[in-house]
């Protein structure tokens, strides 16, 4: 069968047919925004840390999401949605987790990592470090710090975080058991 067109009613000509057109072409670069769950138990032999970080991967896809962990623990694990593999990766100063994931990830993603420290003693106070993913353009943090049997935990000094009640730490992530809990919420970074 053939195709009959319509009639033309209307053409134009163009007299100028030499022009010039330029477009600028640049690659997409993600926007990673993180929310991260910091769980400390602090116990007479030793403290554990569990951090579930909620990623939004915006614009462009990530194959690689990379978390800054404390010097001295042991990463016990590193689960999480399309993970493929993870490394830990020391510099100088530094020390962070690579995570590889199966494909070029964009939307939701979810991370959880796992470490523990041993304690010889137990000192009368304790410095409480946190994970934190690195590359996040936004970036919301939460931590709920927890004593072992036969602890009690007071707040000494609080740099970067607002206490807030147990309660209101968000119950699906992390829920305070124990009776002497402390839950904090990260206050934002200064603008630059």
């Amino acid at each position: 069968p053939t195709t009959t067109l319509p009639p033309v009613s209307v053409a134009f000509r163009f007299l100028k047919t030499d022009y010039n057109l330029v477009a600028r072409v640049a690659a997409l670069q993600p926007q990673i925004e993180a929310v991260v769950y910091n769980q400390v138990v602090i116990q007479s032999e030793g403290v554990s840390l569990t951090a579930q970080v909620d990623y939004t991967i915006k614009q462009a896809g990530v194959f690689t999401l990379r978390l800054a962990v404390p010097a001295d623990y042991l990463v016990e694990s590193v689960t999480g949605t399309n993970l493929s593999q993870w490394i830990v990766k020391t510099t100088d100063a530094d020390r962070e987790i690579e995570a590889t994931l199966q494909e070029r990830t964009l939307g939701a993603c979810r991370l959880t990592v796992h470490l523990t420290k041993t304690l010889t003693a137990l000192p009368r106070s304790v410095s409480i470090e946190t994970i934190h993913p690195l590359d996040a353009v936004r970036l919301n943090g939460f931590l709920v710090v927890e004593p072992g049997g036969g602890l009690r935990l007071r707040t000494a000094t609080v740099e970067g975080w607002t206490e807030i009640p147990t309660a209101s730490f968000p119950a699906a992530v992390f829920r305070a058991t124990t009776a002497g809990a402390l839950a904090f919420k990260a206050l934002p970074a200064p603008s630059e």
